[in-house]
């Protein structure tokens, strides 16, 4: 009797010993998870938006929105006569508004008389002129559009557009470019702007204007 009690115990120990050893499965179930980082970037979509309006060259060749209250001052010329740079800013395009002037003046006086230009303290906000970016290219012409905000309404304003006094504007070969085949004035000739001056009133129903020049 005490060996068969012996086994007896025995076999009941291994089957406890089996009964309590969870399965493999369920021991694995058990181990902590542990999540691989992964590295993710958010893309902005307004940034996008902006960089492909940067780099959409058909924008390129779109004339600027006119605000109310501005006067656009287009100075164009033809290709053949060349182009300045093609560093300007973030842009490898041609790039020549830099040998342009634009002036705008607001002009007072009583009737009959030449009148005279108005100083800078006699205005609410004085008027700004702003440069191009860049240079349009509008069939065989290479445009520049000036604008000049601030514009007071019913007042005549004096629109001026000149080159820039200096050689290299004036008289200097400018790179001609695939399409410049007069990239230099004839000797003892110089760039100029055709009839540089007009006038301009803005009214309640017209906010804004545009005038358009030509370097020749």
């Amino acid at each position: 009797m005490k060996n068969g009690q012996r086994s007896f115990l025995f076999l009941f120990g291994l089957l406890c010993i089996a009964c309590a050893a969870p399965p493999a499965g369920a021991q694995q179930e058990n181990v902590p998870i542990t999540k691989k980082k992964v590295n993710t970037t958010i893309v902005d979509r307004n940034q996008r938006q902006r960089e492909v309006q940067v780099t959409d060259k058909s924008k390129v060749n779109t004339e600027p929105p006119l605000d109310p209250n501005s006067i656009r001052v287009r100075i164009r010329y033809q290709k053949e006569y060349g182009f300045i740079t093609t560093k300007w800013f973030n842009s490898d395009r041609p790039y020549s508004c830099q040998a342009f002037s634009v002036d705008g003046s607001v002009w007072t006086g009583e009737p009959g008389t030449f009148g005279r230009p108005k100083a800078g303290n006699e205005f609410d906000v004085l008027m700004t002129i702003v440069q191009p970016d860049l240079m349009r290219e509008e069939g065989s012409y290479y445009v520049c559009d000036f604008t000049i905000t601030s514009v007071p309404l019913n007042e005549l304003i004096i629109v001026k557009a000149s080159m820039v006094g200096n050689s290299k504007m004036l008289t200097s070969r400018w790179p001609a470019g695939p399409a410049g085949s007069q990239p230099q004035p004839p000797p003892g000739s110089e760039r100029l702007i055709l009839n540089g001056k007009t006038n301009v009133r803005l009214t309640k129903s017209e906010t804004s204007a545009t005038v358009d020049f030509e370097m020749v």
